[in-house]
């Protein structure tokens, strides 16, 4: 009797296996999916703290912690956040019955974030004496190139001689 190698392996897959690339793909779009996870529960728990914060400064308490440096998200927006500039939120809400559940979610943390107040102090100053600055500027400027040059109007015409005739 004759023995041969198997050829299992050659073109088809075993029922249930899945090819090592398309594997590694989908534990990147998984890790990539519980870090953006990870930093919206992190902007949450802002929120939550910033609002709490509010509740106890009108009864006259201390302020909870505000956990900015959770995440990497939150401590880029800790600024907006904390009130040193103007933000603005957009939630995006589908349509579709089956994203019912997320949309609720959505606006319901829209809502939340819409009962923080922020005033804008530190940074609006600034902004107003700079900008106070350079009307400054603009002004001297402008009255620098009034002193210094002077427009004239000069008419010029030009007269073309072709085949021994003017021609203007």
């Amino acid at each position: 009797e004759k023995l041969s190698k198997s050829r299992a392996h050659d073109g088809a897959a075993a029922a249930g296996t899945v090819p090592w690339a398309e594997y590694y793909a989908r534990r990147q779009r998984l890790a990539e999916a519980v870090n953006i996870n990870t930093g919206l529960l992190a902007l949450k728990r802002c929120i939550d703290a910033l609002h709490d914060a509010q509740r106890a400064k009108r009864e006259g308490k201390p302020a909870p912690h505000v956990p900015y440096q959770d995440s990497k998200l939150t401590m880029l927006l800790c600024s907006a956040l904390g009130g040193d500039s103007k933000t603005v939120l957009l939630v995006a809400a589908a349509q579709e019955h089956a994203h019912a559940a997320e949309t609720v979610q959505s606006l319901r943390f829209g809502e939340r974030c819409a009962s923080v107040e922020t005033r804008a102090r530190v940074g609006a100053n600034a902004l107003a004496g700079m900008i106070a600055a350079l009307n400054e500027r603009i002004a001297a400027c402008e009255e620098e190139v009034k002193s210094t040059e002077k427009w004239e109007t000069v008419r010029t015409v030009r007269r073309d001689e072709v085949e021994g005739r003017d021609e203007v």
